[in-house]
């Protein structure tokens, strides 16, 4: 027996025989070959309930007409029955039965019924993001107006002035209730499930993990300084989530049936790389009732680099230069 079995509900075993027939010489199935084969598994042990010859040939109605007299004269000897399914049957069988026709095909990489697209926001494969930063700079000159002598006064005067109103500034700023900030070095992206096949997808989940120069990961770019204190009576289960230690994240969706040609878009996703041009590759997986899939999204850093200057009179053209200082968060008070 090639296949054989007890069925549920049953208490016998079931085989089944199965003839391989070459389709371009046209082959068929010969009366022969059906009591040859009758006779062998009469052999099997434990006796089998019933035999089933399963072939590539096509249907043929003498070849059937015979099978069928070969099960009536069994049945009356007290042994197995005997049926035949042809080519045309087991098609037929097969696209009755939808999960046994995605569970070979897709073990087989032949066709799928079900299929995902995993992309960004913007429907590819690849996002450019650019998050925020900034530097001060220190800018030492040697002064060549010593003849402005008084317009320097003025100017340091007026700069005095300046100064002095920064200083009131800050001060009132120090006064305020300030709510909260917001850090721009964190850049958002959002990941987009796009069902592609013609099943739905059932109990589907998509993990993802970033591999590159990665400080951070989170749900957020803001700050709250006073968070509230009243809990909201009504909470909903997010969909997305992030691990800022293994810089990871899942997607869960709500309503977990996706049909096809429907898409489920993730909450804004934050992620803080290092102030340089380099590449993020995010990695992905996802798993659901009978479909598996995985690939990995590029994520193309390009920070732009805000510059302050302070400016230092010094008497030595020789010592004159340009001093960097660190690159920080790019960070805004929200009112």
């Amino acid at each position: 027996m090639d296949v054989f079995g007890i069925p549920s509900g049953e208490t016998q075993y079931f085989g089944i025989q199965c003839k391989g027939k070459d389709e371009y010489a046209n082959k068929q199935f010969t009366e022969q070959e059906v009591i040859n084969e009758i006779e062998k598994a009469k052999n099997f042990k434990p006796p089998l309930k019933k035999l089933y010859f399963a072939t590539t040939a096509n249907k043929d109605a003498g070849i059937e007409e015979f099978v069928r007299l070969k099960n009536l004269e069994n049945i009356e000897s007290g042994i197995f029955e005997v049926h035949l399914f042809s080519w045309e049957d087991i098609a037929d069988l097969i696209e009755e039965n939808r999960q046994t026709f995605n569970y070979y095909m897709e073990s087989q990489n032949f066709r799928n019924t079900t299929s995902v697209e995993v992309t960004f926001e913007n429907g590819e494969n690849e996002i450019i993001l650019k998050p925020k930063f900034k530097q001060h700079k220190t800018v030492y000159r040697k002064d060549f107006t010593a003849g402005l002598e008084k317009g320097l006064m003025g100017l340091s005067a007026a700069m005095n002035a300046n100064a002095s109103w920064n200083r009131m500034f800050n001060a009132g700023m120090s006064a305020r209730i300030v709510r909260a900030t917001v850090n721009f070095s964190y850049a958002k992206f959002n990941l987009v499930i796009t069902n592609t096949g013609s099943e739905a997808l059932e109990d589907y989940k998509l993990s993802f993990w970033l591999q590159g120069d990665i400080q951070d990961i989170a749900k957020t770019n803001v700050k709250d300084d006073f968070p509230a204190l009243i809990a909201v009576a009504h909470v909903v289960r997010p969909t997305t989530y992030v691990d800022a230690k293994t810089l990871s994240g899942e997607l869960i969706p709500r309503n977990n049936i996706l049909v096809g040609d429907d898409a489920f878009t993730s909450a804004d996703i934050y992620i803080k790389p290092a102030a340089t041009d380099s590449e993020v590759l995010l990695n992905w997986k996802l798993i659901s009732k009978r479909y598996k899939t995985e690939g990995s999204l590029k994520i193309r850093i390009s920070p732009e680099i805000k510059s302050t200057y302070k400016e230092i009179t010094i008497d030595d053209v020789s010592e004159e230069r340009v001093e960097a200082g660190e690159i920080t968060d790019f960070i805004e008070i929200k009112d």
